[in-house]
């Protein structure tokens, strides 16, 4: 082959270096935002011999997101655990309800679900917010 097919080929790959470096490094996904203009709490609510877990939403302005919110219940979560997922909407200053999970036990004043690992975390586009599970005596 001679140095003009060379060079032919060499200014043909060039381009793609970048692309094939990127893919072989792994490529990183653009960082998560941190969501501002709202408040998120996960609720906990004692029911009989159990306590009822619910996310609540309250944006400052109209907003429409997504949220997963995780329950665990003993070390690490591994006596019980549950996770719900979904969509949401609200208006300015409205308090949405999200998600609902129940473990045995009553998780509040020291109880015996006492050990409870509760987040929610809510995104809307690119941008999320993590929410934690409100002071009991709060509730």
């Amino acid at each position: 082959m001679n140095f003009a097919a060379r060079l032919a080929i060499i200014f043909a790959i060039a381009p793609l270096l970048p692309v094939t470096f990127a893919l072989a490094m792994g490529a990183r996904q653009p960082a998560i935002t941190a969501l501002t203009g709202a408040s998120c709490e996960i609720i906990a609510t004692p029911a009989g011999d159990k306590t009822v877990y619910q996310g609540r939403i309250t944006p400052d302005s109209a907003m429409k997101g997504k949220y997963t919110m995780e329950i665990g219940q003993g070390a690490d979560g591994r006596v019980a655990s549950s996770k719900s997922s979904g969509t949401f909407a609200a208006g300015a200053g409205e308090s949405v309800t999200v998600g609902r999970s129940s473990l045995g036990g009553i998780a509040l004043n020291g109880g015996t679900g006492a050990n409870i690992e509760a987040s929610m975390t809510i995104t809307v586009g690119g941008a999320a917010m993590h929410c934690a599970l409100s002071d009991p005596k709060d509730i």
